[in-house]
Formats: C-alpha cells, sequence, structure tokens
C-alpha cells in the first residue's frame, strides 16, 4: 500500500470511530441505562452519576481522533517516521494511560459510595488492563518512530 492509500484508509477508520463513539456514548448508553433502572429502580439514583462518569471516560477517545488524525496526515506526506509522529504516539500513550487509570478509579470509587457491583469492578479491572496495553504498545511505537526519525536525519546529513 502506498502512504495515500494507508491515510484514506486511516481517515476513514478515524471517521467510523467518532461516529460510532457518537452512537455510543450518547443513545445506547443511555438507553442501557434506562433500561437497566426500570429493572433495578433501587437504582435509579445512581443513573445520572454514572451516566456523567461514562461521558468522562468518552474524553480521552474522542481527544485521540484529531491525534490519529494528525498521524494520518503525517503518513501521507511521507513522514511517517518523524519526531512529530513520535510526540503524537506518546500522547495517544498518555491519553489511554490517564483514561484506565480515571475508569479503574472511578469504579472503586462507586463501589465504596456503593452504587457499583463487586463484578462491575472485576471488568473494569480487565477493560482498565486494556487500556494499558494500548498505551505500552502506543508508547513502544513512539520510541521507534523516534529512533527512526533519528537514523533518518543521520543519513540524510551523509554525502
Amino acid at each position: 500500500m502506498k502512504h495515500k492509500e494507508i491515510c484514506v484508509w486511516m481517515k476513514v477508520i478515524l471517521i467510523g470511530l467518532g461516529l460510532s463513539g457518537i452512537v455510543f456514548y450518547f443513545f445506547a448508553l443511555p438507553l442501557i441505562g434506562h433500561g437497566a433502572t426500570e429493572m433495578f429502580p433501587e437504582y435509579a439514583s445512581a443513573y445520572w452519576p454514572w451516566m456523567i462518569f461514562i461521558w468522562l471516560t468518552g474524553v480521552p477517545c474522542f481527544a485521540f481522533l484529531p491525534v490519529g488524525w494528525s498521524i494520518a496526515s503525517n503518513i501521507a506526506r511521507g513522514k511517517a517516521f518523524s519526531l512529530q509522529n513520535a510526540k503524537l504516539l506518546r500522547t495517544v500513550g498518555f491519553l489511554a494511560a490517564g483514561d484506565a487509570v480515571f475508569f479503574l478509579i472511578g469504579n472503586v470509587v462507586f463501589l465504596l459510595f456503593n452504587i457499583n457491583h463487586v463484578g462491575v469492578v472485576l471488568g473494569s479491572v480487565l477493560v482498565s488492563f486494556i487500556g494499558f496495553s494500548v498505551s505500552v504498545a502506543a508508547m513502544a511505537l513512539s520510541s521507534l518512530t523516534r529512533n527512526a526519525s533519528d537514523i533518518r536525519e543521520e543519513n540524510e546529513l551523509t554525502i
């Protein structure tokens, strides 16, 4: 695949992720929450704290979209292994790690306030582990991209 083809595919995927996120966070989750409050009326008071918490966990996910768009644009310009892409990948790593920590801490706090279940907290450990895995992968890619950028700069200086 050429750089421009990769860029197009990445941007299509990013648009799909953004649209899926909007549907998930603003349509599906409120419907699921309302259904849960109808089935378990004793948790109706926890609906809004949970919705706000879940929406806050979506902020880093949506913050990733313009970062990913910039990475795709750099790839299209032939700057896949650039210092800028290394910094952008590092940003992705920090976003993923921050979201994973926030999600896990939030679930534990909700458990302490008795508006969460132990099973949900255990599930949040798995989700947080996935977030940390994405963070480590992005940080590793950032380091490799930085190394490739350094090698590229050295080769450009060689006559």
